[in-house]
Parts: structure tokens; C-alpha cells; sequence
């Protein structure tokens, strides 16, 4: 038996897909360093990786000359397996020692179709010797700073080095009195003292005093065995102790939140890329905060203030804590839900955070400026506008803060992937017009002709049928379901279809109207306030639907439909929408 053609046409069209999806896949290639920072003659391991068994090939390394010398190269390859996924790699490790001082660029490298990104060095003359310099082994510190403020973060650097055979080094980390303390990184690598060959063994710290006065780093202690032709010899070696200054709290700073950092960014963007802002209708704000070399107990959260006619619900802020050779790094993201209640020009204050920069010493503020922001009628209202009226107002349209971006970087990446970009496209066309021709090919010759009017309109419900439905939202507790309901029922009483904005006081000012200003021992007309905020916060703050009180919010509504003069009474005021 034949099969079908829409079974060939189906199969030819996988077929195409998968083979051509293998050959055009590219595979990763990545590059990275031990460390960033380095001194001439100093060595410093650099890694160039791809996400597959490269058994033909390498990258080309003779870029590096004559910036980089290669002492020497490495390659492995590996196959991981974890939860049933497989992954392998093959990578590429080289030894390398600077040429010369200044900013260094490592460039990209090139392999099966795919670059890496180049990386900056950041090399540094070649240190003055030490006192010891010229021994054996000998141990030095290093502080970024002989002076800092009270939670300014001080960078240590303790490094031992060797000119010997050395086994069995034993040692303790620095710790210190009125100050936080975190290891950062430790490093191994060569160095070239006075013609001489060390290996260093090197920790960074990160040193956070916690008050005024002087901090004494005390002498590091290390021992090893120093292994000679003839002989082993067990040795301690001491680093001379340090005193850093520390200050107080500069009085040029104006901001009772202190924040000593090296870098701080501030930036916004919206849940759109233009956002429209329309009554009712909610629009995410999204600040994100990234500061240099402090931690992330030091950062203040960012208060809103209130807005005449924008209610905003904060959500619970992220934060990512990031270790590096150069510190600590922070970025704090916090998330506004916005709801504007009433049309017109409203008025965003500007969000400012004030900090003390620890390069130039001096006070900076990042600053966000303020923003006015057009609200439109919600589709259908006869609302009144705000300040005014909106067609004679400028529409600004919100653009999203962009975080900066290397635009030769950028460049580099989409030469590496604009081929298989229109690759792609080409065969996913193909593709979707196999798929095409077997619909036409296997179409009903009957079809269902619809015309304008077949479908007939939402009927209308009587206020006592959309006050059970209510009853019936609020037994199932779910949040938007009685939001709903709630308005059908408003909406029964009102027969002018008109919508406006129904902030939770509107609400209590519309049904007092109709039940009469009147209050028990079992209901208040702030527990019914409280209830409205409560819901609108669930359905724009995500708050779990399963702890509104619905019992309680029904109960109220009861009474005041009890004691109101009847639906035929209340039908002749216009009640306005939730939204």
C-alpha cells in the first residue's frame, strides 16, 4: 500500500530540517583568563574553548605575537554526561608573559564557523623589588589603599614567592578585628625579580572596616619545605604587618544612606518597548542598580512616592551578588507594577541615589529625571481628563534604558551569525512551503462560510442573576473571577454602558449611594476600602489569590444590597467599570 502524500511531503520536509539544522549549527567558541590584571613579566593562563571534538584544527595563536609571548600549550578533550544530557568540548591552554606594558587586547579566534570575543589586559609595569626581593622565598602584601572610609572596600593581596623547590605549605587565612574579611580569588603564576624565575602563590581579600580609626593588617605567616639539591629545609616566612587609616564619614556628604562605592549605574526600562498608558491598565517600571565594590547589604531600597492618580505595587527586588578579582559586584533590580486611575498628564518624580566615589573622592548622584507620562481613557469611558485635555498634550514616548554596550564586540558577533541567520530562513521557507502545499492538497472542498451578524450579541442579565454569579466568584475564591463578576453586577444597575474609573473609594461612594450612608457593628465602610485595595493589590501586585478574604468582601456586599432600595432604584445611577 502507498502511503498517503501528505506522509511523504511530511518526512521529505524533517528530513531537510534535520540535516540541514546539523550543518548549520554552530558551535561555541569562547575564550577567557585567569585574571584581567598583570605585570610585565608576569605569566598568566589563558583558555579558548569550543563546544565540541575538534580533532582537525586549532585556532590560530599567532595573532597573540608579538603583544604575547606563548610559553606554552595544552590541549584536552572532554565528554560529560548529567541527567541524561550529553555535552563536549575540546579546549586549548596556553602560558603566557607580556611583552610590554599598557592595555593589551588579546584578539578573537577563529574555528568551524564560530569567534570569540577579544579580551583587554590590563598590564602593569614591572613592581619595584622588595626588601627580600632576591631570597629564596619571601612574602609580601599588598593593599590597594593606605587610606579609606568606613565601609570602603580595601583590596589585600598577599603573595608568596619562590625561587626553590617548595612542599608542604601550610597557612592561615588574614583575619582582622572591626573589619569584614572575604577571600576573593588565589592565583598561581610566574614572575621574572631582578633576572631571577619565582612562582607566586597569590590571595586576594576583600576588606570592609566597620569603623574610624586605625586597622592594622598583621604579619601573614607561611611554612614550607624548602627542597635544595642536598638537603630540606623547613622554613617560616613572614610578611612586615601594615596600618591602614581608617576615615569617617566625609561631611560634604549630604544623604543619611552612606555608600562608598568605585562605580554605580543607574537605569530604567518598561514592560514595552513604547509604553501606552491607559486607565486601568497596568505597566511594569523596572529599575536596575549596578554598584562596584560594595556589598549588597549596603544598598538602600528605592521608595516610590505617591502619585495623585498612579497606584504602585512594588515587587519583592532581585539581587545578584557577584565575587571578581576587582571585588564585590552588585546589581539590584526592582520591579513597580503602575495602574494609572486617572486620564490626563501625570507626573513621574525623579529617582536619585546619592553615593561617595572612592576614585575621586567626592559625592555623585545618579540620577533618573522626571518624566511626564500621557494617561488615555480606558476604551469606551467618558471620563474626565486630568489637567487638562490629552489631544493637547505632547505625547512623549518612554524609550528603555540601555545598558552600554561594546559596539565592536557587537560587530564581531553578527559577522560570525548572519549567515546562518538567512541560512536558516532559507530552509525553515522551504519547510513551511512543503507544509503548504500538503494543506492545499488535502483540504475539505466544504467549507463554513461566516458573515457578519451570524454571531449573536452577549445577552443582557438581571441584577438578581449577576449578584449569584458574584456569590458564586466569591465561593471559588479566585481573584479575577470575582473582579469580573463584581462589574457584571455593577454594570446590571447601570444601563448606560458608560465605563470610569472605579478606584476602591468610588466603589463605597456609588454603593453608599444606593444603600444609604449606613454602618453596623458588622460591617465599616473602611473594612469594604480595605477589601477593594486588598483585591486590586492581588490582581496588580501578585499576591497569592488563596489569602484574599472573598467570605468577608461578599458579607459586605450583602448588606449593602439588603439594605439598598432595590435593583430597579439603583438602576438609574451609572456605575463605573473595575479594571
Amino acid at each position: 500500500m502507498k502511503s498517503p502524500r501528505w506522509k511523504q511531503y511530511f518526512l521529505l520536509a524533517a528530513m531537510i530540517l534535520l540535516v540541514v539544522s546539523k550543518q548549520v549549527q554552530a558551535d561555541t567558541l569562547s575564550a577567557f583568563v585567569d585574571r584581567t590584571q598583570v605585570s610585565v613579566g608576569e605569566t598568566f593562563k589563558l583558555s579558548v574553548r569550543i563546544d565540541s571534538q575538534a580533532l582537525l584544527g586549532e585556532p590560530d595563536f599567532s595573532k597573540l605575537e608579538p603583544d604575547f609571548n606563548i610559553l606554552g600549550t595544552s590541549q584536552s578533550r572532554k565528554i560529560r554526561s548529567v541527567n541524561g544530557k550529553s555535552e563536549s568540548w575540546t579546549q586549548w591552554d596556553l602560558t603566557l608573559i607580556p611583552t610590554r606594558e599598557g592595555t593589551l587586547e588579546i584578539p578573537s579566534f577563529e574555528l568551524k564557523g564560530s569567534r570569540s570575543q577579544p579580551i583587554i589586559m590590563d598590564v602593569r609595569p614591572v613592581p619595584a623589588p622588595g626588601k627580600a626581593s632576591g631570597q629564596d622565598s619571601y612574602l609580601e602584601l599588598e593593599v590597594s589603599k593606605n587610606a579609606v572610609y568606613v565601609q570602603e572596600q580595601l583590596l589585600v593581596k598577599v603573595r608568596l614567592f619562590w625561587a626553590v623547590r617548595m612542599r608542604g605549605l601550610q597557612g592561615a587565612l588574614l583575619e582582622l578585628d572591626n573589619a569584614k574579611v572575604v577571600k576573593l580569588d588565589e592565583n598561581q603564576y610566574e614572575r621574572v625579580q631582578q633576572g631571577r624565575r619565582y612562582g607566586v602563590y597569590e590571595v586576594t581579600y576583600a576588606v570592609f572596616p566597620q569603623q574610624s580609626g586605625e586597622l592594622v593588617i598583621p604579619a601573614q605567616r607561611y611554612t614550607a619545605s624548602l627542597i635544595g639539591r642536598t638537603s630540606r629545609q623547613r622554613v617560616e616566612i613572614v610578611s612586615p604587618p601594615q596600618t591602614i587609616e581608617v576615615l569617617p564619614l566625609p561631611g560634604a556628604f549630604s544623604s543619611r544612606d552612606w555608600l562608598p562605592a568605585s562605580d554605580l549605574t543607574l537605569t530604567q526600562s518598561w514592560s514595552k518597548a513604547q509604553p501606552e498608558f491607559v486607565v486601568g491598565e497596568p505597566v511594569t517600571r523596572t529599575l536596575r542598580l549596578q554598584v562596584k565594590g560594595v556589598e549588597a547589604a549596603q544598598l538602600a531600597p528605592t521608595v516610590m512616592p505617591d502619585i495623585d492618580g498612579l497606584r504602585v505595587y512594588p515587587e519583592q527586588p532581585s539581587v545578584q551578588e557577584s565575587v571578581t578579582e576587582a571585588g564585590y559586584q552588585v546589581e539590584r533590580v526592582e520591579r513597580f507594577g503602575m495602574v494609572p486611575s486617572i486620564a490626563g498628564n501625570l507626573e513621574l518624580p525623579p529617582v536619585r541615589i546619592r553615593w561617595w566615589d572612592t576614585v575621586s573622592n567626592q559625592e555623585r548622584v545618579a540620577e533618573l529625571p522626571a518624566e511626564t507620562i500621557v494617561v488615555l481613557p480606558a476604551p469606551g469611558s467618558e471620563q474626565k481628563v486630568n489637567r487638562g485635555s490629552v489631544d493637547s498634550l505632547p505625547v512623549k514616548q518612554l524609550e528603555p534604558a540601555e545598558m552600554p554596550v561594546n559596539q565592536a564586540a557587537a560587530e564581531t558577533s553578527e559577522q560570525g551569525t548572519n549567515w546562518l541567520i538567512w541560512t536558516n530562513l532559507f530552509w525553515a521557507t522551504i519547510v513551511v512551503m512543503l507544509i503548504f502545499i500538503f494543506w492545499r492538497s488535502n483540504r475539505s472542498k466544504v467549507q463554513i462560510s461566516s458573515k457578519d451578524g451570524d454571531n449573536p450579541a452577549p445577552l443582557s442579565i438581571t441584577e438578581k442573576q449577576a449578584f449569584k454569579q458574584f456569590e458564586q466568584a466569591c465561593l471559588s475564591g479566585d481573584m479575577q473571577t470575582i473582579r469580573t463578576a463584581l462589574h457584571n453586577w455593577l454594570a446590571s444597575q447601570d444601563n448606560s454602558g458608560s465605563t470610569k474609573d472605579l478606584s476602591p473609594q468610588s466603589v463605597i461612594e456609588q454603593l453608599i449611594k444606593n444603600a444609604g450612608d449606613i454602618e453596623s457593628e458588622g460591617f465599616k465602610h473602611s473594612q469594604l476600602q480595605e477589601l477593594l485595595v486588598q483585591l486590586d493589590k492581588g490582581l496588580y501586585g501578585r499576591t497569592p489569590s488563596d489569602s484574599y478574604p472573598a467570605k468577608q468582601l461578599l458579607d459586605c456586599i450583602r448588606f449593602l444590597r439588603k439594605n439598598s432600595a432595590g435593583a430597579k432604584q439603583a438602576s438609574g445611577s451609572r456605575i463605573p467599570e473595575l479594571y
